[in-house]
């Protein structure tokens, strides 16, 4: 995703195909994306993810309120420091941290600590931009002022919405994440498509995903 201040994430084991056929009927810029990732976890929130060999350090940074997470965001390039590995994901730093030229090493350290979770994680995912643009559901709604059908309307602030399904060691679970620079669009986007009201679904980030569903 963009570099965003703030983010939203849940996961949930059923498909949330509603959702899906909802916004392929919105006015929503989509792209279909599909990679595999190394993500290493620790102890903390925060995960050391890799793709085409560039690297994000991503997570929560701090709690805004129940639902929404100010993100950390961090894009880096090999070679990386093992304490900069360990400080993201919540380990001790070695005395003599050394340097990570590829990631095979990063997944030869991540073995070689006994908190450190490495693991591969595949994803199919659709992302929606609203790039500041007033979204329009099709869903008509009753206007009490003009007795009409309209249609619903999403905020005009920038979001990005991305829907996804991974599979984290064999286990498919999918995640659902809005992600914007206002915290208010958030909750909008939230509440209008019924994000939280999915089944079974529950906040959480990938590295406890990863924590809850990784093969020992």
């Amino acid at each position: 995703m963009t570099q965003w201040k703030y983010q939203a994430r849940i996961f949930t084991e059923k498909d949330p195909k509603d959702l899906r056929k909802e916004l392929k009927t919105s006015d929503l810029s989509g792209r279909e994306k599909n990679a595999t990732d190394l993500y290493v976890v620790g102890p903390s929130p925060i995960v050391v993810r890799t793709r085409d060999g560039q690297i994000k350090i991503k997570g929560p940074r701090s709690s805004i309120d129940a639902v929404v997470d100010e993100l950390r965001d961090d894009r880096l390039n090999f070679p990386i420091s093992s304490a900069t590995v360990d400080e993201a994901i919540g380990l001790y730093k070695k005395q003599n941290p050394g340097q990570l030229l590829t990631e095979a090493d990063l997944m030869k350290y991540a073995a070689s600590r006994s908190e450190a979770v490495a693991t591969k994680v595949a994803k199919e995912s659709m992302k929606y931009d609203s790039y500041g643009i007033p979204t329009k559901l099709q869903r008509p709604t009753i206007s009490s002022r003009v007795g009409m059908a309209t249609m619903d309307r999403i905020g005009t602030k920038p979001f990005e919405l991305e829907v996804s399904q991974v599979t984290i060691d064999g286990k498919v679970l999918y995640t659902v994440a809005v992600a914007s620079n206002d915290v208010a669009q958030i909750h909008d986007v939230l509440n209008q498509l019924g994000i939280l009201r999915l089944p079974n679904s529950r906040k959480m980030e990938y590295a406890e995903a990863i924590r809850n569903y990784h093969k020992q």
